[in-house]
Order: structure tokens, then sequence, then C-alpha cells
């Protein structure tokens, strides 16, 4: 959510831009002109890491624009002795900054009615406001990732194991936590499903994290290939970009997939989709709206009623109707 903000940054005229950020997403970064990966890892969960983190980068930059909220990643500024930081007023840190923007407001609870995107409230302006208050200038949304030929023909490669010969579809099962995941037993039933409507070719993705979850759906869908474990981010971003549609759970690869332009259904569960919702006019939100919505819980309290809401026959027809608009088609987002 952060890479329209990066990307402006790095087109402004005069800036050498380091991004400090977990080197699990450079990737994300990579390529674009202007930009720098900084091989210091920023989180710091304790003061001894903060100022190691400080010490290691200190010295090499004039402004440092902090886009989490968190105490720690301020400090990590301010202990590096970079003149200007900017960001929000946000778990205490106010002193540490130069530059103080108000705590954006808060969505109001509960939710009543379907939502999508929101700038009071979404991420991805949050960021961009405070790259504005730095150039002067607006922010325009724009995703510019970069997919080397090599990640293309890995991901040629990985996609042609998939039985079929219909439209390919990307399964993506997994999730932070439980709350976040739409039973297993469901993606197989769609899966399935798909394939026996438009004879899908199925792919089903995940990490290391996972464990055996997308190898349990893929086996349960006749003709699937689970991928998990076997993209880089830059070979998934291929995958991504080369498929029909996605129908994926609340996590990191749903956002690359929305920055790709790639067609996706969103199951929401445990998120709140005026902060956190995909980006772009192919990206479609499925809630069931509850008492309890929106919640960002990794562990429900309430017998996950959320996601068991989402029925197979009501993303099976969301994700036909995606499939016949393709990638022209708008869902809304």
């Amino acid at each position: 959510m952060a890479l329209p903000s990066v990307a402006a940054l790095a087109r402004a005229p005069g800036v050498r831009l380091t991004v400090l950020a977990p080197p699990y997403v450079h990737p994300v970064y990579e390529g674009l002109d202007g930009v720098t990966l900084s091989p210091v890892d920023p989180r710091a969960r304790r003061a001894l890491q903060a100022w190691e983190v400080g010490r290691a980068i200190a010295g090499s930059q004039d402004v440092g624009i902090v886009c989490p909220a968190s105490f720690s990643s301020a400090l990590v500024l301010r202990l590096a002795g970079v003149p200007r930081r900017v960001g929000r007023a946000t778990d205490g840190r106010s002193a540490l900054l130069t530059d103080v923007l108000p705590r954006r407001q808060a969505p109001p609870f509960p939710l009543r009615v379907p939502a999508h995107y929101d700038p009071r409230y979404h991420r991805s302006r949050d960021y961009a406001e405070l790259v504005e208050h730095v150039l002067g200038c607006p922010v325009p949304e724009l995703y510019p990732l970069h997919v080397p030929h090599a990640a293309e023909r890995a991901a040629a490669r990985l996609l042609e194991e998939a039985g079929g010969r219909g439209p390919f579809v990307a399964l993506n099962p997994g999730a932070n936590g439980p709350a976040r995941r739409w039973p297993a037993q469901r993606f197989v039933a769609l899966g399935s499903a798909l394939r026996e409507a438009v004879d899908a070719r199925v792919v089903v993705l995940g990490g290391a994290r996972e464990g055996d979850l997308p190898a349990r759906v893929a086996a349960g869908v006749t003709g699937a290939a689970s991928l998990a474990g076997r993209t880089t981010v830059k070979s998934l971003m291929a995958v991504l970009r080369r498929v029909d549609l996605m129908v994926t759970n609340d996590t990191g690869p749903m956002h690359l997939a929305a920055a790709l332009g790639t067609p996706l259904l969103d199951l929401c569960g445990a998120a709140d989709e005026r902060v956190t919702a995909p980006r772009g006019a192919r990206s479609r939100v499925l809630r069931e709206l509850l008492f309890c919505s929106p919640c960002v819980r990794n562990e429900c309290p309430f017998d996950l009623e959320c996601m068991h809401a989402l029925t197979v026959a009501g993303v099976l027809g969301a994700s036909l109707e995606t499939l016949r608009l393709g990638r022209g088609g708008v869902n809304g987002a």
C-alpha cells in the first residue's frame, strides 16, 4: 500500500530515496528507478534494537517519513539523527517527530452497510498524505511493479502444471490468523466447481507459514497444482499477472494482485475494508456484515460466523461473473 508513495518520492527531482523496510518486502521496490533499499532490517521491538538500527543508518538522510504508526519506527529515525522526521501523532511519539500530522479519523463502528475504499480511512492515502506534506504536490495512485523476464518464464512453467483448458484461477487459502481464513474445504469445493463450470486451470498459492494447507486444497481439486513454497516474490507477481482470477483471503499477495490489475475476490473476515481493501477497479470485496463487523482479530470468539456466512455458491457466482467481465470489467473497489 506504500508503493504509490514510494514511487512518487523516487520520481521527485533532487530526491535520493532510501527505503527502510523488512527484507521480505524488498522485491516490491526492486527495479524502481531512484530507489535504494537499505540492508538494515528496521523492525525493533526493544529500545536496544532501535538504537542498533538507528546507529546503522545514521548520517545518510535529511528527511525521514515514518509510515508505520508505531513508537519504535519514529524512535529509530530519532536515534539515527535524521534532521526532519515526518509522521502521525500516534502511539505517544509526537516528541520524536519534527513534523507532526494529526492522527487520522477512525472509521465508525459497527459497519452496517457494505463498504469499500474510503480515502478518509484507507492506509494507502494515509501514507500518501505524509509524502504530499513533504513534496507539496499530490501523489498519483500508480503501482510500477517490476517483473523481470526470468520471473515471467518461471511463472509460465509453473502454470503449465495446472490441468484444464479454461481460465487460470489462483486460490489463496492462507492468512495470518484463523479469523482471516475461509475454510479450506470451501476452497476445495470452489475449485472443483470452477473446474466443472469452465474447465478452470486451478493453482493454489501459499508460503512456508501455511504448512500443508495449500497442498491439501490442491489435492482436493482435480488437476490443481500447488505452487506453495515454489515462488519468489517476483515469480509470484508474474503468476498473478497471468491468472484470470484470484480468490483470496486478506493477505499480502492479495495486494500484489490488486496492484498488478488482476481480477480478484477478497473474502473479507477479520479486516476493515475501509482501511485495507485491495485497490483497483478489478478488485471486489465479499463480506457478510454481522454485529461485530468489522474486527481485526486473528482469533475469532464467535465461531468465525463472518467467514462461514460466505457460501461456496455465493463465491462461485461472484467468480463466474468476474471471469465473464474479464480484465476489462469493473467490479468496484
